[in-house]
């Protein structure tokens, strides 16, 4: 069987490059499994040499006997041997598929000469248009041509019903003349055409039952022409033209495939991942980890908190979100790049260790590191990726946009110098928008009065900053949320949305909190609800989770109180919801 991938088709069909995958066909009988059909040039042999080093290896304990039973009326038999038959089958020949020449894999690149002339890749769609454009024009010049016999036909006919008018004349100028085609053309006003079919006509014809045929001809052809001009000039009668053409061959030609295209469950290392919620967290210096939501327990507001991360003096945690080990991560650098990541493939590791770097998982640039991680559970679901940058420049790009994952990254948004990527979220495309800004600053505004763009474009300005100023948070907050912030030196406040009067995107905004010396600059801010929780994270990597019903509420204008208490020389430097992408 021909097996297609749903990944593979889908690159197939958008871009021209894809693959497919040629199996065995097998068949189970008792407890044996039989395979009677190999791949395109594999051996035989070697794949029981194959099977045979794994079961060496004591990977296949479920196989007792391999054999080539083989023979001249039966020129491929492998037959293998099962412990009982309760043995899973499928999941014998998946693994077997992956680590054996059982299936080999193939390689498409539609590499082919244009209509327009020159080579191209064509994408499966566009190699369909191609073909269909193609069609078009080979079924119109097929009823041009037909139209061009069928006027000289007609031409004819006419010619023939003329002389019908005066048949004796015509038989005697048959008859007497010396050129019967010159002088008949005098008489008559014909034209050669016509002259040379009269004295090609045997005179026997010439009855009055003949010339009801050529008047019955002569109507079916003027029919037949008014048809083939109205299919000329309607486009949609000639692609029902095309249509009737390939429903024809199918029920014509039309039987069982060969080859059966079909879909198939290959066993992946997904399918043994168990579904559970875990924390991903990646540091300031690019290591990443994840962890069992259990590892942390809530503590009061105020308390020491436990040590998130092993990590050097300088680093510090600095993303956190809650996935499920079969989400994608969707993961945001500062250059403004994308990269695809499933939460099962970043490794689980303990409380203290720092875990594994990055660059290992995914190919970043010199420089780059990760900014925003967004959880997808599927990229089915209509909406928007909402970005914001340090600069205060905004961007919507639709949530299909990134499907397609590519191995070294796609460019989410084009960046200006000195500028960096902060901040995604998903949208519907009728949220409101709140950006917040270290010097404690907020700016309200519609998401409709950002246009959709593509991935790589700019953008436009979202919040006007000062010189030296940056943003640091991109929301998108509900009516009853609150708006938690806090600075560096571990204040924060809870405030009511309804406080932020909403303003035109790229304004410069309203007070957020009140910074001052006590309390530091802004280093974070979230929309919340009573029953969430935060994580709030130091520069030292201590983490500690608090309940949001714990912090006060006060007005935008205003310092916070303590929400953690800091060692000398310690800063806070992140805050998370704790179910963030839950």
């Amino acid at each position: 069987p021909v097996v297609i991938n749903n990944e593979e088709l889908e690159e197939m069909y958008s871009s021209g490059r894809g693959g497919f995958k040629i199996q065995a066909k097998w068949q189970q009988e008792k407890n044996s499994i039989i395979i009677d059909s190999l791949p395109y040039q594999a051996s035989g042999s070697k794949i029981l040499e194959q099977i045979a080093e794994q079961m060496q290896n004591k990977k296949l304990p479920m196989v007792v006997d391999l054999a080539d039973e083989g023979d001249h009326e039966y020129p491929v038999r492998l037959v293998i041997t099962l412990k009982s038959n309760r043995v899973n089958a499928d999941d014998l020949m998946n693994h077997l598929f992956a680590s054996t020449d059982l299936q080999k894999n193939y390689r498409t690149n539609m590499n082919l000469i244009s209509l327009k002339g020159g080579p191209k890749v064509f994408a499966l769609i566009d190699l369909l248009k191609e073909w269909l454009v193609f069609r078009k024009d080979t079924v119109k010049r097929k009823l041009e041509h037909r139209l061009d016999q069928v006027n000289d036909r007609l031409h004819i006919l006419e010619g023939l019903l003329l002389i019908f008018i005066d048949i004796d004349k015509v038989i005697k100028i048959i008859r007497k003349s010396d050129e019967p085609k010159k002088d008949l053309i005098k008489n008559f006003k014909l034209s050669e055409i016509q002259a040379q079919a009269i004295l090609d006509l045997r005179l026997q014809r010439l009855t009055g039952l003949e010339q009801d045929n050529l008047v019955a001809e002569y109507e079916q052809i003027l029919g037949e022409i008014n048809n083939l001009q109205a299919i000329l000039e309607d486009p949609d009668k000639l692609k029902k033209v095309i249509k009737d053409e390939l429903e024809y061959i199918k029920e014509e030609y039309g039987d069982e495939r060969k080859t059966p295209i079909e879909e198939r469950l290959d066993l992946t290392n997904e399918d043994l991942i168990k579904p559970e919620d875990m924390v991903v967290t990646i540091s300031r210096l690019g290591y990443a980890k994840t962890q069992p939501l259990e590892v942390y327990q809530s503590q009061r507001r105020g308390g020491v908190g436990k040590t998130a991360a092993s990590v050097k003096e300088e680093d510090f945690v600095e993303q956190l979100i809650v996935a499920n080990t079969h989400h994608t991560l969707l993961c945001f650098s500062n250059l403004g790049k994308v990269y695809w990541l499933k939460v099962y493939e970043i490794p689980q590791a303990s409380r203290i260790a720092k875990g594994r770097p990055l660059v290992n998982l995914i190919q970043l640039d010199a420089n780059e590191r990760i900014t925003s991680l967004l959880n997808i559970e599927s990229f089915d679901n209509a909406g928007y990726v909402f970005m914001a940058t340090a600069n205060g420049i905004v961007k919507k790009t639709p949530l299909e946009d990134f499907r397609l994952p590519r191995k070294n990254g796609k460019r989410a948004i084009k960046l200006d110098a000195n500028d960096e990527l902060v901040g995604t979220k998903i949208t519907d495309g009728q949220e409101q928008i709140m950006l917040i800004s270290d010097a404690g600053k907020a700016v309200l505004f519609d998401e409709k009065d950002a246009r959709p763009l593509g991935r790589d474009t700019r953008g436009v300005k979202g919040i006007e900053l000062e010189d030296g100023q940056k943003v640091i948070s991109l929301m998108v907050p509900s009516p009853d949320d609150e708006i938690l912030t806090v600075s560096e030196n571990g204040f924060g406040k809870k405030s009511k949305i309804n406080d932020f009067r909403k303003t035109k995107r790229g304004a410069k905004g309203v007070i957020a909190m009140q910074l001052s010396d006590r309390n530091g600059k802004l280093i974070s801010a979230v929309q919340v609800v009573e029953e969430d929780e935060v994580i709030l994270i130091t520069d030292k990597g201590t983490l500690v989770r608090t309940k949001v019903s714990e912090i006060s509420t006060f007005g935008r204008n205003t310092q916070g109180v303590r929400v953690i208490k800091l060692k000398e020389n310690e800063k806070l430097n992140k805050l998370a919801l704790a179910l963030e992408g839950d």
